[in-house]
Formats: C-alpha cells, sequence, structure tokens
C-alpha cells in the first residue's frame, strides 16, 4: 500500500497547515504522532518485504564475482538464510525504535537498516571472500560493512521507502516541535 498519491508528491497530511502550528500543541502533537504510527508502519512492512531480497541479491552478486561463476544450491540456500536472519534481527529492531516515544529515538529506521550487513557479512567471512574495495566515504560511513552488503538508502529496497523515511522524519520533527 502507498501512501503517495503521485510519483514524488508527499500525501494530503503532509501538505503545509493553514494553521499556526503552535496554536494548538496539543493537537499537533496528537496528529504527529498519528501520522508517525501510520508511517512506521508502512516503513516496517516495505523494509521486511524489501531487504530480504536486496541483501539475498547483493550477497550473491559479490559472492559470484569472488568466485567467478554460478552459485551452488548450497550457497544460493547460506545466502537466503543468512539475509532472512539479518532481515529478522532488523524488523525486530525497528519494532523496538516504533515502539518508543519519539523524544527518545536515537537512531533512525535507515541507520539501523545499514546494520543489515551482518549476517550476509559474516557468511561471506567464513567462505573466505576477499573484502571490497570501497569508496572513502563509505569505508568511514560504514566501516563494518567490508563487502558494501547494506542498502544505501531505503528508495533501493522500496519505491516508496524514501519519501516515506523523509515522511518519518517530518512526523517525528512535527511532534518534538509541539511538545
Amino acid at each position: 500500500m502507498s501512501l503517495m498519491t503521485r510519483k514524488y508528491e508527499l500525501p494530503e497530511m503532509f501538505k503545509r497547515s493553514r494553521t499556526e502550528p503552535g496554536s494548538d500543541p496539543a493537537a499537533a502533537e496528537a496528529g504527529g504522532i498519528a501520522i508517525l504510527n501510520e508511517v512506521s508502519s508502512l516503513l516496517l512492512s516495505g523494509i521486511t518485504i524489501g531487504l530480504p531480497i536486496w541483501l539475498t541479491n547483493r550477497t550473491a552478486e559479490v559472492l559470484r564475482a569472488w568466485i567467478k561463476g554460478p552459485l551452488s544450491e548450497s550457497e544460493e540456500e547460506k545466502i537466503t538464510e543468512a539475509s532472512l536472519a539479518s532481515t529478522e534481527r532488523v524488523s525486530s529492531e525497528l519494532r523496538a525504535l516504533f515502539a518508543q516515544d519519539p523524544a527518545m529515538q536515537r537512531e533512525t529506521p535507515l541507520s539501523i537498516v545499514r546494520g543489515s550487513h551482518r549476517e550476509p557479512g559474516l557468511l561471506l567471512l567464513d567462505l573466505g571472500v576477499a573484502e571490497l574495495e570501497r569508496d572513502p566515504f563509505e569505508e568511514r560511513a560504514l566501516p563494518d560493512d567490508r563487502w558494501s552488503l547494506a542498502p544505501p538508502d531505503l528508495a533501493s529496497i522500496g519505491e516508496d521507502l524514501g519519501a516515506l523515511l523523509l515522511a518519518w522524519g517530518l512526523a517525528k520533527a512535527r511532534v518534538l516541535r509541539a511538545r
């Protein structure tokens, strides 16, 4: 289910309010919480669906390049298992994030998704795959993602997820501003 009304257009609920934001802080906070809950649910659903596909494809791509050929059925199964395990962990971390009060949230959905490289990375390490040569920024930003397995952004794993992440941030800001 997409919140987007047209490609690259924010949903009606995010269009600029005609009233002064500070005129009813309780209503602004309640509205922000409602939006945050809806967007969080959509993010969780989209990430849970798209992340294992991304991780499976990216990990297989790296392994195929390393062995210079097709993967065995066993290797494909191990990649799928690692991708699903990572997705389960990330989904659990996202549920925990979304259950917190917005003022207590110290991470973003993207920062959690960027940790998805762990399980597939351990598999590649066990298989003896050499680390990739990476961009210096990427090395600083994600030093543990030695094979560039994590998605660079949420839109890479689902068309609407980039816009939903922006909506999540705006809704969180609305709640915090109202307080």
